[in-house]
């Protein structure tokens, strides 16, 4: 696993780092992130008269193009907030969101090296080359993870049906976890019950066939529900079963596939229901420290 700040030797430079390790879909700078700056950057920056400053954000491929392109240039404009704290001579000349398109072949690979920032520090002028460093093993990702439904609901008119759902996923190895909306289109049996509603279920756990990571799991899903009875607290058979596929997903499906996760307390009847959508993170990945 990549350093979370890798210094970068051989340019002309007067002080190079690689900032490593963003949080996965964050731009939040690391503890070790602002130490390194202010210390060492500040160090050189306040020892030179027109200090010239290179910027350049990076994204692993986890992630649509657009979105890791947008979050390549908050990390790097996080570096530039920080730095304008104590320095209000640099000059910030370059600043380049690269996105994904330097992340390498791989696009499972999540690796820490690839959530980055280059941060360059010229006496007056940028070299005319960067030398990188050497790219580290792939992160090891997570084949433990853990579900739960968070709350939603169902709606629709005679055999057609709209389901609105959020759920937590939970990554037990790293202990971060995600919020994620489902919202789907499908067909029902007919109830007597326009809708229904349900509160935070139990979590359950699940695997992966292979190691990957907390927005990998963002893409197409199917959800159905079984017959069942929800008043309140009380249910019977109260559950949904949600199927994800999405993009990174393909040739490393959970286990099971279809994933049997309790529904909390709320009301209505079902006899039976599927729907087709997309299964969406909206918040994380998060430090994870229990229920």
């Amino acid at each position: 696993m990549a350093n979370d700040v890798q210094e970068v030797t051989g340019t002309d430079a007067a002080i190079a780092a690689r900032l490593c390790n963003f949080v996965t879909g964050q731009a939040a700078l690391l503890p070790a992130h602002k130490s390194w700056l202010d210390s060492k950057a500040r160090s050189v920056l306040d020892s030179l008269q027109n200090p010239w400053v290179d910027l350049f954000g990076y994204a692993s491929h986890l992630g649509s193009p657009a979105f890791n392109k947008q979050l390549s240039l908050q990390r790097l404009q996080a570096v530039k907030a920080h730095i304008a704290t104590f320095s209000s001579k640099a000059q910030f000349i370059q600043e380049v969101g690269e996105g994904e398109e330097k992340s390498g072949p791989d696009e499972q690979d999540n690796s820490g090296y690839y959530r980055a920032v280059d941060v360059f520090i010229y006496g007056s002028k940028p070299a005319p080359r960067r030398v990188r460093i050497p790219i580290p093993k792939r992160a090891a990702g997570s084949i433990n993870f853990e579900i739960r439904f968070i709350g939603g609901g169902s709606g629709g008119k005679n055999v057609l049906q709209v389901d609105a759902m959020f759920f937590q996923i939970v990554d037990k190895k790293q202990m971060v976890t995600a919020f994620y909306f489902f919202g789907g289109k499908g067909l029902a049996v007919p109830t007597l019950t326009p809708g229904s509603v349900a509160g935070m279920g139990r979590f359950v756990p699940f695997n992966t066939r292979n190691a990957t990571f907390l927005p990998a799991f963002s893409g197409p899903a199917t959800l159905a529900q079984p017959p069942q009875v929800t008043v309140g607290p009380k249910s019977i058979n109260s559950m949904v079963v949600l199927s994800m596929s999405g993009p990174h997903l393909l040739g490393n499906s959970t286990i099971p596939k279809d994933l049997k996760i309790p529904t909390g307390s709320g009301v209505g009847v079902s006899i039976a229901s599927a729907t087709e959508g997309r299964l969406q993170m909206v918040k994380g990945p998060l430090p994870f420290t229990g229920p």
